[in-house]
């Protein structure tokens, strides 16, 4: 609680946050997809959202460093293997989400199919959870420079409407169909935002 607490005063002295659609934040537990930019991001996510607490999915070899390993998992952060996930990388995430937790997910990435494989495992994880999706835009520094302690850029994440997956029947077929529904949306939702962005110059995404 006190590295969150200590990230949000030291984020706070370096960006000046406006968080649009602060209302659409469920107040269950739910599923957070947001564009990437660099390690930034999660940080701004998890301020704009405050005081829920995220957990957001982070690859596996970022946790190598023990140090920022360490920290990571502070704010919330769990690993996942991308190269071969295993059953954790599905029930864990639902566990955090049944239990009122936010799991947040980024579909970013340098290839097509990693991205598609990446929307695909969010869009599982909340039709398994049967959770409200809640999909966000952040606009902003995808690291933090030494000029940013003086002119403090403004950091921008908009939040959409959060939408529910599907209802979907036991079989196989019927959840298939409800998987891709949510991918569905999930892509349409991220591209929507990207097209308006809030400021005059959009963040690129990584990817």
């Amino acid at each position: 609680m006190m590295i969150s607490t200590l990230l949000r005063l030291a984020l706070r002295l370096t960006g000046r946050l406006e968080v649009r659609g602060r209302e659409n934040i469920p107040a269950q537990g739910a599923l957070l997809v947001s564009n990437h930019v660099g390690w930034l991001d999660p940080l701004w996510l998890g301020v704009a959202v405050w005081p829920r607490p995220i957990h957001p999915m982070a690859k596996s070899e970022l946790f190598s460093n023990r140090l920022f390993g360490w920290l990571i998992r502070r704010i919330g952060a769990f690993p996942v293997n991308r190269g071969s996930p295993g059953p954790s990388a599905l029930k864990l995430p639902v566990q955090i989400i049944h239990q009122g937790g936010m799991v947040v997910v980024f579909p970013g990435g340098h290839r097509a199919a990693e991205v598609a494989e990446i929307k695909r495992g969010a869009a599982t994880i909340a039709t398994l959870a049967n959770c409200p999706v809640l999909v966000a835009r952040y606009e902003g520094p995808s690291t933090l420079r030494l000029a940013d302690l003086l002119r403090r850029p403004k950091v921008i994440v908009t939040l959409a409407p959060a939408f529910r997956p599907p209802a979907a029947e036991p079989s196989a077929p019927s959840r298939k169909r409800a998987i891709s529904a949510v991918s569905d949306r999930i892509e349409a939702e991220l591209e929507r935002l990207a097209i308006t962005p809030a400021t005059g110059i959009a963040s690129p995404d990584r990817g």
